[in-house]
């Protein structure tokens, strides 16, 4: 009004818009995660964290893994990328099976997030963090769990991983201290995932 500023940087009102941002939550649902009786709770805490970024108009896929050696590793898709309406992790599909060839379900993960327009991407992996299958132990699976956090880096894909849990040994604990959240007690996890979602994508 008073003439002096010619800029474009006003607005009248705030609308809602889509963020900029999808994200993967990636859910181990081997047997080793039922043991401990951790299932149900992650289930809960998934699908609290999926209403959260269904209301802030976050793309966003939830997806489970499993393997029996390396000839079968499956990632179960429980909500794609591209689904409109908020769909609910069902525990039916959730049945513990199997062992956790973690870096090859990372990748598949990966590919996919490389895939969609997106300014951030991000993959929360939530499990007890201990790779382990035939022949895909020690050494060699932490190495090819950190080769595969390492190939996502150049494709705008950050990755962290939540385990649950207090084992003997940590593995991945060391290695990967940059995007490695350890909870002792299943019951932070709501709390821990959505302080880890909210720095992510800030």
């Amino acid at each position: 009004l008073a003439g002096q500023y010619h800029g474009s940087r006003f607005y009248r009102q705030r609308m809602p818009c889509v963020r900029d941002t999808v994200c993967a939550l990636l859910i181990d649902r081997s047997g080793s995660l039922a043991l401990a009786g951790h299932m149900q709770h992650v289930i809960d805490c998934a699908n609290a964290m999926a209403m959260a970024m269904h209301r802030a108009r976050e793309r966003y896929g939830a997806f489970a893994f499993w393997s029996d050696t390396r000839h079968h590793v499956a990632v179960d898709v429980l909500r794609d990328f591209g689904d409109e309406q908020l769909i609910s992790v069902d525990p039916k599909k959730l049945a513990p099976h199997g062992y956790t060839r973690m870096g090859a379900a990372l990748r598949h993960l990966i590919m996919r997030l490389r895939q969609e327009p997106a300014h951030q991407r991000v993959l929360i992996l939530i499990g007890d963090a201990i790779p382990c299958d035939d022949g895909y132990e020690g050494r060699y699976a932490v190495a090819d769990v950190v080769k595969a956090i390492e190939e996502a880096e150049p494709y705008n894909v950050t990755v962290a991983i939540i385990a649950i849990g207090s084992p003997r040994e940590d593995p991945l604990a060391e290695p990967l201290k940059h995007c490695f959240y350890r909870i002792p007690d299943v019951k932070e996890l709501a709390q821990t995932i959505g302080k880890i979602h909210s720095r992510l994508v800030s």
